[in-house]
């Protein structure tokens, strides 16, 4: 029987699936033997405590039986997350910059396969992806993580020779710890002292969110608390990890909304026409820039020439415009209809399309800032083009607060990684 042969597109993908499957099991691979390899050194540093007499060969055997296991697992989680024909036909499209062709032919309906547009579409994709250079975008390499396993061998190698128990070695530790804490005890209260001082001298040029403020009192507190006995310091360590736990989840939340907000925004200029002029030229690019406290400035620079009558009707038609602009710009941005077109346009498998859709929306909330500034302009907008100057004045006072907020939290977010920089200095120290 003849052996059939594969379209250019059908071989391109094959290859790109291929290499994104060795990928996945080379870094899975390393991940698992370098916990194998921790696993053994544990296991080598225990086993005395354990075992009485352990046979000679116990360690090579659970260091092997560990090291099989680890390659196992990596294989398995390999398979489990290899990625499907679709993902390899999607990389493609993003890789090579070929705009949903590839996915698009490899999701054809059936019927639409011997159309004449069918025809067309595949003829195109099979000329286009032919000559496509696949192991130059989808290196198989081995990333800086493998350095691990280097590290790890070395430390097992040390625990292996180097490692060797005595009776009265509980009672020379208890010692030195002792002599270690009282060694300690001066940089400990060195550093909850400094840790209460700039508590207290910090005066930032703007106002601290409620939450800042929470958070300094929280810290100043657990400051305050006593450290001088064992359970004391243990006490105060437990404490300031789990401070420390809630405001690292805290900065990640501020920052991921602080990136897809200046994300987003970086957009305008690319959507504005080119030559565009009038009052609000400055306002659109401080927002392209991410500038909020520039942006409000802006806006409040515009308020005041209203309010002051030093806009004759002309500029104000012309300000009417841009801001609608700005807010049909924003709204679409805040509500990622670019991005929802593409989805709905590629011809996903439904459970690919509801998981996207799904991550769409918890982006769509990051951006509710900007969808809120977009409601603010509008109703600026509005009342301009109704003929309504001082309600308008009023209406941009609005945007400037909207504005002057999203700038607090930039800043909330600075304060917020400060804090944590000075808490983790204190907890190290303890």
């Amino acid at each position: 029987m003849a052996k059939r042969t594969l379209s250019p597109l059908q071989r391109q993908v094959a290859r790109v699936n291929r290499r994104l499957f060795l990928q996945t099991l080379l870094n899975c691979l390393v991940w698992c033997w370098t916990g194998a390899l921790i696993l053994t050194a544990a296991w080598f540093l225990l086993q005395p405590y354990l075992l009485e007499a352990p046979p000679p060969w116990l360690r090579g055997t659970v260091a092997g039986s560990l090291l099989a296991a680890g390659a196992v697992l990596a294989v398995v989680l390999a398979l489990v997350r290899s990625p499907s024909r679709l993902i390899a036909a999607l990389s493609i499209d993003e890789r090579f910059g070929l705009k949903e062709r590839v996915t698009t032919s490899l999701t054809l309906a059936p019927e639409m396969v011997s159309t004449p547009a069918g025809q067309a579409l595949l003829q195109d994709v099979n000329q286009r992806v032919d000559k496509l250079d696949v192991p130059s975008r989808f290196p198989v390499r081995v990333s800086w993580t493998a350095a691990l396993l280097p590290v790890c061998a070395g430390l097992l190698a040390c625990v292996a020779f180097f490692h060797e128990p005595q009776k009265g070695q509980a009672t020379s530790t208890n010692q030195q710890e002792t002599a270690q804490a009282a060694l300690n005890k001066d940089q400990i209260d060195q550093k909850m002292k400094d840790l209460r001082k700039k508590t207290e001298q910090r005066a930032p040029a703007k106002p601290k969110s409620d939450e800042i403020e929470k958070l300094e009192a929280e810290l100043e507190k657990i400051a305050n608390k006593p450290h001088d006995t064992k359970d004391e310091l243990r006490e105060r360590i437990k404490e300031m990890t789990a401070l420390e736990e809630t405001m690292k989840n805290r900065e990640k939340e501020m920052a991921d909304k602080s990136k897809s907000l200046k994300q987003q925004l970086q957009q305008l200029d690319k959507m504005s026409q080119k030559g565009q002029d009038g009052p609000a030229r400055e306002l659109q690019k401080a927002l392209s820039e991410g500038k909020f406290d520039k942006a409000a400035e802006e806006i409040d620079r515009l308020m005041k020439k209203m309010q002051e009558h030093q806009m004759d009707a002309k500029d104000r038609e012309k300000l009417q415009q841009q801001l609608q602009d700005i807010q049909k710009k924003l709204e679409r941005l805040a509500q990622q209809k670019d991005r929802e077109e593409k989805l709905k346009a590629a011809n996903l498998d439904p459970e690919t399309l509801k998981r996207e859709m799904k991550r769409l929306a918890e982006d769509k909330k990051k951006l509710e800032d900007l969808q809120n500034l977009a409601n603010k302009l509008g109703q600026a907008q509005q009342k301009l083009k109704d003929g309504n100057p001082d309600e308008a004045a009023e209406a941009l006072k609005d945007a400037s607060n909207a504005l002057k907020n999203m700038g607090l939290d930039d800043q909330s977010l600075e304060d917020l990684r400060e804090q944590l920089a000075r808490l983790t200095d204190a907890k190290d120290s303890c």
